[in-house]
């Protein structure tokens, strides 16, 4: 009797212990899966002195896919000026150099961290001119006179001195060119000789200088 009293002891004593070691890391008793930030990417990667760039990160968890995660955004020198979930804006350091921010990303129980890389250079980057707009004759018009002058509106965030090339021609797609002007530094071309109730196709190219461009709707009028 007293050999079955000690085995009953034993059992039980095991019994609890085996209980007390399984844990419920999760709602249905899984163990927890620490989330994953798959890729964070700064758009542009390559900035100015005092320049802002966008930072987005794609997160997931295989537990609760990203409904349930917190993220903590980190960086040395620039400021980050705004954070909102897994997207984030940083300014750039007047100091040029390589900066990284970086990414926490939390379940509560388990984290991943990663960062990514921003050069920032004391060269402005360029931006392009504007797509020419404002053409003159007016898109569409008709009754245009057989000689007249073809101008249109063009600008440039960085004042660079902009050149032109205008096609012209009687088709939508400007194969059946009339003429090429080329390198144009006035935003103003001459035509003459025009036939009669015909429909005349131009737009124009606009090129900054510094590698950027960038071309034109294809705008048309009819003459009278």
């Amino acid at each position: 009797m007293k050999s079955f009293a000690i085995l009953l002891i034993v059992g039980l004593a095991l019994t609890l212990g085996c209980s007390n070691d399984s844990k419920d890391n999760g709602p249905t008793g899984t163990a927890n899966h620490a989330p994953v930030i798959r890729s964070i990417t700064a758009y542009p990667s390559t900035i100015s002195r005092n320049e802002t760039t966008e930072i987005a990160a794609i997160v997931t968890d295989e537990d609760s896919g990203s409904v349930n995660l917190e993220y903590y955004w980190t960086c040395r020198g620039g400021q980050l000026t705004d954070r909102s979930g897994s997207s984030a804006r940083w300014l750039a350091s007047s100091e040029p150099g390589t900066y990284y921010v970086a990414l926490t990303a939390s379940d509560g129980k388990a984290i991943d961290t990663d960062s990514v890389a921003i050069s920032v250079t004391s060269i402005p980057q360029n931006t392009p001119p504007t797509r020419p707009y404002a053409p003159d004759p007016p898109d569409y018009s008709d009754r245009q006179p057989l000689s007249l002058d073809l101008t249109w509106g063009c600008d440039d965030a960085d004042g660079d001195s902009l050149e032109y090339d205008v096609y012209f021609g009687t088709d939508s797609q400007l194969e059946s060119l009339i003429f090429v002007r080329r390198d144009l530094t006035t935003k103003l071309t001459s035509v003459t000789d025009l036939r009669s109730t015909q429909d005349y196709y131009w737009k124009i190219i606009v090129r900054d200088g510094r590698g950027a461009e960038v071309t034109g709707p294809v705008w048309v009028f009819w003459t009278q």
